[in-house]
């Protein structure tokens, strides 16, 4: 609340715009005045249903722009809806937020108003305006975002059981702060807190396997100043502790974690420079994981992104990787033993600086597609096809500034999507869906809104439903968004 400096509370008018005034030992204190705003989390209809529905994030500042922990707010709404009130205060962040939802087809108009003082309400000039419609269709569904504070400057973030209790957490690298964050997961998708372990000075690319052959998961990361990866080894209380460098060749820049091998442990992918090339370490029960295949790059160029995955229960393993000077797009073919076979080098367009890649399948009559998210100009390309001089290339999303991208079903369709980070010029973030169709193109992209420039994006189910969530780190905000599927 605002106070004045002898401790007796402002009384403050009415209106918005007039300035509210207190007495300071016979003086007059002037004070800025109250105002804020309302946001629906949802810039997608919600389904009439009486179940589905949207937050509203409600802000309380004042005309300096400082945002005020303590407020109650309740909300009102035009139209047949029914409003769940918010239960908190306004926190540190000077946010609360409440729900809507409604069972007829229709838009209501909702307004906020925050109490100044017992029984005195000041309504916020702002309206959210939300659209019920009878179906979505094949659109997302997805719960507004939940928020949990990391280190400073998260670029990374992933999906993985850090603590051994079969739920799936979240772990982000701190570049700012130079840490590595352990969000657990309570079993229901929700993670309270984050709890950070000193690792490298600037972290930007992490992975969870049992690196030290105790049956502990491990963090391996990845470090832009270091010359080799830092294990953060794992205790049996589920936390990390520093305990040395991991044996790989080169100076690692990123790294990837999951069971290429079959063996039920997870090997580990890393792309590193001097020399620029890519490993592969299998993991072994009882040891840490070994060398078994490596390749060199194309061209003499650090790695910016990699990506490690299979684009069906039956294919091979496939990495993909952008290099950051050469603008070029690699990936290769890793059998079970971790043996490595080239299999595309191409150079990307000159309208594309890379940031981040992933790789689909469109369908049994498209061939695999890499996606990339590009930087300058800001957009994502896609290249589809496995022979380089017939490589088609197609732009989406042009003029976003896209910084990360995933690639997974998140509408249990069986067609595998698309997620993108995007970061706007005024640093406020969203990631753009775009959903893939029978005819192997992409629907127009929806808005979810997240945290403060978005650097990092993974998808994983965290609430053991079945569905697939998205997990995304704010580098501004110092946060992780967590959007649950429903």
């Amino acid at each position: 609340m605002i106070t004045s400096l002898c401790g007796t509370r402002c009384v403050v008018a009415a209106s918005v715009v007039a300035l509210a005034a207190c007495s300071f030992q016979g003086e007059q204190l002037s004070v800025p005045f109250l105002t804020g705003e309302i946001v629906a989390a949802r810039a997608s209809p919600v389904i009439a249903d009486g179940v589905d529905s949207t937050r509203l994030r409600i802000v309380v500042y004042d005309s300096l722009g400082h945002h005020l922990a303590g407020y109650l707010a309740r909300v009102e709404a035009t139209g047949d809806v029914v409003l769940v009130q918010p239960e908190l205060p306004t926190d540190a962040y000077g946010e609360t937020y409440a729900h809507v939802r409604a069972s007829s087809v229709g838009t209501a108009t909702v307004s906020a108003a925050i109490e100044t003082e017992p029984g005195t309400w000041l309504t916020l000039p702002s309206r959210a305006t939300v659209e019920f419609v009878a179906t979505l269709g094949d659109t997302l569904r997805f719960e507004p975002q939940h928020v949990t504070p990391t280190g400073a400057q998260p670029v990374d973030v992933i999906i993985a059981d850090g603590d051994r209790d079969s739920d799936n957490d979240i772990v982000t690298a701190d570049w700012g702060a130079g840490t590595v964050s352990l969000l657990a997961n309570l079993g229901d998708g929700s993670f309270p807190f984050a709890v950070a372990v000193a690792a490298t000075p600037h972290p930007r690319s992490v992975a969870i396997l049992d690196a030290t052959g105790d049956g502990i998961p491990d963090a391996v990361v990845a470090d832009d100043s270091a010359t080799s990866a830092r294990v953060l080894s794992g205790t049996w209380d589920g936390q990390f502790s520093t305990s040395g460098d991991l044996s790989a060749p080169g100076s690692v820049r990123v790294v990837a974690a999951n069971d290429i091998s079959g063996d039920t442990l997870d090997d580990l992918v890393v792309a590193s420079t001097e020399p620029d090339s890519m490993h592969v370490l299998v993991g072994a029960s009882g040891a840490a994981p070994t060398l078994a295949g490596a390749a060199t790059f194309p061209t003499a160029d650090a790695p910016q992104a990699l990506w490690l995955g299979r684009l069906s229960a039956t294919d091979v393993w496939r990495a993909a990787m952008v290099l950051s000077h050469a603008d070029v797009l690699v990936t290769y073919r890793i059998a079970s033993d971790g043996i490595v076979e080239p299999e595309l080098d191409v150079t990307l367009p000159q309208t594309c600086t890379p940031r981040a890649v992933a790789v689909l399948d469109r369908g049994e009559t498209f061939a695999p597609t890499a996606v990339v998210a590009c930087l300058e100009p800001p957009g994502i390309r896609l290249a589809t096809g496995s022979i380089p001089s017939e490589i088609a290339w197609e732009t989406l999303l042009d003029g976003e500034g896209a910084t990360d991208v995933v690639a997974a079903d998140l509408n249990d369709d069986g067609l595998t999507d698309i997620a993108v980070t995007i970061a706007d010029a005024n640093a406020s973030g969203t990631v753009a869906v775009l959903l893939a169709t029978t005819t192997g193109s992409f629907a127009a992209p929806v808005a979810l809104e997240v945290g403060a420039r978005p650097a990092a994006i993974a998808a994983g189910d965290l609430n053991a439903d079945g569905r697939t969530d998205l997990a995304v780190a704010n580098y501004d905000d110092a946060t992780v968004s967590v959007l649950l599927s429903r």
